[in-house]
């Protein structure tokens, strides 16, 4: 258990190895005063959060443009498919299929085409623009 005066000499001793003020007897004189400008330029340099909201920027600007999207225009999709299947001897159990008198199958292409077209709008879509537009305005501001 550390006293308060072992306490006190290690936290003294702290200050004089970091270079807080007041550590040492002697200061350099006072520091050159910012205008305001000044002050404003050099705290949105060195705020992260500043930063990352002036990073986001671009971001909220091009989801304003994404919920306009999803609201004006309807969403497509198109797949498709291609399989083979060969000719070959199939078994029924124990009985080919030769014997039941099914051979001499072609080999033949399966092939399938789909193409869809979705329009939703529901609630959460018709406010997105403008939950988009205020996320935009709170980055810039």
């Amino acid at each position: 258990m550390i006293d308060r005066r072992c306490l006190g000499s290690l936290l003294l001793a702290l200050a004089a190895v970091t270079g807080a003020p007041g550590a040492s007897g002697a200061q350099a004189g006072p520091e050159p005063a910012l205008s305001l400008e000044e002050a404003i330029a050099l705290a949105k340099q060195n705020n992260p959060g500043y930063l990352a909201s002036v990073n986001d920027a671009d971001v909220a600007h091009w989801e304003v443009r994404s919920s306009y999207g999803r609201l004006l225009a309807p969403s497509l999709s198109v797949s498709s498919s291609l399989s083979w299947q060969g000719s070959g001897e199939q078994l029924f159990g124990s009985i080919t299929d030769d014997q039941l008198g099914f051979g001499g199958q072609p080999s033949f292409y399966l092939s399938s085409y789909t193409l869809g077209l979705d329009y939703t709008l529901d609630g959460a879509t018709l406010l997105a623009p403008g939950r988009s537009k205020a996320n935009r305005e709170a980055t810039t501001a």
